[in-house]
């Protein structure tokens, strides 16, 4: 039986390739790590893109963060107790109405196999006004799509990339979290998020 997550979750995200938003940890703990995130930012000003890819390997508070019991515990009812995190990337949006993530689909540069989930962990209002993920169901069963880079908008994807094909946006579901909530997804889903039109900043951990 799962740790965590419900049999109708493991079920959904077989199908869909998602888990719907669930509490991680406490409001209370989300609010730890966003002070240490932001006492980092104002220690190091110049260094914030370390945080990009791996910043577990340079922050002891985000190896912390990722060793979280209901985030290991969930992730396990997904693919078992033989985790490695090879990956922890601040997705961080200021209320600007400007930065934004295309359409894309994570395998087009990380095709890890059999399979990677990734955990989308909120330190702050992660809603649809604020630019909450939004996927599109069952796309982690599709191919492959092709995706084109571009440099100088205002993506915060390292590249810029996005999908260069249609996309029924219609099909999409917002992942919108609150601070200490997680959703989970296949790296092969097609996601993308809108700008933050909110009043906070959108702090997301993606692990």
């Amino acid at each position: 039986m799962p740790k965590v997550l419900s049999p109708a979750h493991v079920a959904g995200f077989d199908r869909d390739g998602f888990v719907p938003p669930i509490r991680a940890i406490s409001p209370e703990r989300a609010q730890y790590y966003r002070h240490r995130l932001e006492a980092f930012e104002t220690s190091y000003p110049g260094d914030r893109l370390k945080l990009d890819q791996k910043a577990h390997m340079i922050c002891p508070w985000v190896d912390e963060m990722i060793h979280e019991a209901l985030i290991l515990d969930a992730t396990e009812d997904l693919i078992g107790p033989n985790i490695l995190c090879w990956g922890t990337s601040l997705r961080a949006k200021n209320p600007d109405g400007k930065t934004f993530a295309g359409w894309h689909q994570d395998t087009a540069y990380a095709d890890v196999k059999p399979i990677v989930v990734i955990v989308a962990l909120a330190l702050s209002p992660a809603r649809a006004e604020n630019g909450c993920i939004r996927a599109i169901p069952g796309s982690h069963r599709g191919p492959l799509l092709p995706h084109k880079e571009t440099f100088g908008t205002d993506s915060l994807l390292s590249r810029e990339q996005y999908i260069d094909a249609a996309i029924d946006e219609a099909k999409a579901v917002d992942l919108a979290l609150e601070p200490g909530e997680i959703a989970l997804f296949n790296n092969a889903i097609i996601h993308a998020s809108k700008p933050n039109f909110g009043s906070d900043r959108r702090i997301l951990f993606l692990l």
